[in-house]
């Protein structure tokens, strides 16, 4: 039997890589599966140059990209290759598919799998379809051409990336139900915010002209300064709600960095405006709800609760007729 899916690690931890090898062999990920791995212990290559030599190397139709550190727990290859199935069943069009990103009908986190902090549900709105992935665990559909940016390098950003490729080319990207666990936070150092800058600028070349979330930051493509501004006031304020180990560390980057491009009575002034945003669009899927139970409330009253008279009326009649035919009875 040919293979079907390509896995695809590049590592650094000997110790973990032998352990996720271990657990696909166990897992069922066998007889249609080649493995493909790179040691980068000495950080000679990057997850933009492994990518595009994985996508060359492989000879399967899909190929899986995760990290070294993710555990499949439970979760077998029928189990991946009936969810991406799913997926290419609904949307022809399907190229690339994560287990957590961001959904491009209401721009927030969509995905199930665990964390350190237990089991996350955001949820799958849309059938999955997404606006950007995470990197812990991509699958790219090989016939559709899709690959990361030749002017990009490092470790952040390629599953944005592979998505705008994507949506560029004609294709969709997909969240499927596959939870896998992921312990690992990443990190929002230095390294981080120099990938986001390139990012951004590289966004600026391909005439993205828009805004992109991640599951981590927030990011334009634009010329505006000001739209600029917000998606950076925006990322902070989305690493302030997190717990992550290097929240103090990137929030003060981040703020140091909006001071000294914008000012600081003006990045303040963004960063009022991020909070509008963020808090707002909690406060509208409130009420969201609630108008959802006051139509429900009208309808009922003045549809259902009218027509359902004749209905209702003669369910008393008979009620009253039992209560006399039972009180003559008794006497």
């Amino acid at each position: 039997m040919e293979n079907t899916f390509s896995v695809c690690i590049l590592y650094r931890n000997q110790y973990l890589f032998d352990k996720l090898v271990a657990e696909l062999k166990c897992n069922g990920f066998v007889k249609e599966v080649e493995l493909i791995a790179i040691n980068n212990a000495e950080n000679a290559w990057d997850s933009y140059r492994a990518i595009r030599y994985f996508i060359e190397k492989s000879q399967t139709d899909y190929v899986l990209i995760c990290h070294e550190d993710i555990e499949f727990k439970q979760l077998t290859f029928d189990q991946l290759t009936l969810a991406v199935q799913s997926a290419v069943r609904h949307d022809e069009r399907a190229a690339v598919f994560g287990v957590a990103g961001i959904s491009r009908k209401s721009n927030r986190g969509c995905g199930h799998f665990y964390s350190k902090r237990g089991e996350e549900k955001w949820g799958i709105q849309d059938h999955g379809r997404a606006i950007s992935l995470d990197e812990c665990f991509l699958v790219i559909r090989k016939n559709s051409g899709v690959t990361v940016s030749e002017d990009l390098s490092g470790f952040h950003f390629y599953g944005a990336d592979l998505c705008i490729n994507s949506e560029r080319a004609g294709f969709t990207n997909y969240v499927i139900e596959y939870p896998i666990a992921h312990y690992s936070e990443g990190t929002l150092d230095g390294s981080f915010f120099k990938a986001r800058d390139a990012f951004e600028e590289h966004l600026k070349v391909i005439d993205y002209r828009g805004f992109i979330q991640t599951t981590c930051t927030f990011l334009y493509g634009g010329q505006s300064s000001i739209k600029r501004g917000f998606s950076l006031a925006v990322s902070l304020l989305m690493v302030k709600n997190t717990l992550h180990k290097d929240f103090q560390k990137s929030l003060h980057a981040l703020l140091r960095r909006g001071y000294k491009l914008y000012g600081k009575n003006s990045f303040n002034f963004f960063l009022l405006f991020a909070r509008y945003y963020i808090y707002g669009r909690k406060v509208l899927g409130n009420i969201h709800f609630i108008w959802s139970y006051i139509i429900v409330g009208i309808i009922y009253w003045k549809v259902l609760y009218p027509v359902s008279w004749p209905v209702r009326r003669l369910v008393g009649d008979i009620q009253w007729w039992s209560h006399r035919i039972l009180k003559k009875t008794k006497v």
